[in-house]
């Protein structure tokens, strides 16, 4: 479980008057697309497609599993359906007991302590709350979780990031998004939300030049990124 013992460099002060946080999960708060990737290798191997991890992760970080699976017919030929994964579901569970919070996220939970906080995931309500539970944040999203589940259409679709906001009572304009992928900063955007894009593990020209996108590599510096932006009137 996660040390949560680390101070917060720093806790938002709110000029701006931004009324909640809404989160993305893989990637942004904990670490799981990289083990994903890593079985997902192994499991279609066992398919008969042989592929990579950067590949993977190049082709469907932040995918919903509709668009996974229509991505992996058209790259590999195969054709997924129903529970194709059960017979691997324990390389994943067994893989899933090393998953680590993204470094830095404790401070960023820390610095947004007074906010009303969500979760906007293209992951089933399920796997949100396990991997919650492994790093020891459960506690802080229980009853602000948006899942895929919950929605006709996964990111891009803004759907997932509205619910977010409506479950904290704020109006999306006047939220602000932490995302890590394309799909997710797509779906944010398009719910109207100050969006912040982690670029650790995909880092893409496109969102350096939209200037609606705030950019960061890192989750110790996101505190006080996130303390010029509520100081500015931009």
């Amino acid at each position: 479980m996660t040390n949560l013992n680390t101070p917060p460099t720093l806790q938002l002060d709110n000029p701006r008057g931004i009324e909640g946080f809404v989160f993305d999960l893989d990637g942004t708060i904990v670490d799981s697309e990289t083990l994903i990737n890593r079985v997902s290798v192994r499991v279609f191997r066992e398919l008969g497609w042989e592929t990579t991890a950067e590949e993977l992760n190049a082709n469907f970080r932040g995918t919903s599993s509709k668009e996974f699976l229509a991505g992996v017919r058209e790259l590999s030929g195969l054709a997924l359906e129903g529970d194709w994964e059960e017979p691997f579901q324990h390389w994943y569970v067994e893989e899933f007991k090393n998953l680590e919070m993204i470094p830095g996220f404790d401070h960023v939970l820390g610095a947004t302590s007074t906010f009303p906080r969500a979760i906007a995931s293209n992951s089933d309500r399920e796997r949100i709350k396990r991997s919650l539970n492994i790093v020891g944040l459960l506690q802080f999203f229980e009853g602000n979780i948006a899942s895929v589940d919950d929605v006709e259409e996964g990111k891009p679709d803004p759907a997932v990031y509205l619910l977010g906001a409506s479950l904290i009572g704020a109006n999306p304009s006047n939220c602000i998004a932490i995302e890590d992928a394309y799909p997710g900063a797509t779906a944010a955007l398009a719910a109207g939300m100050h969006t912040f894009v982690y670029t650790k593990h995909q880092d893409l020209a496109e969102w350096h030049e939209n200037p609606a996108l705030h950019t960061f590599d890192s989750m110790f510096d996101l505190p006080d990124i996130l303390q010029d932006f509520l100081n500015s009137t931009d």
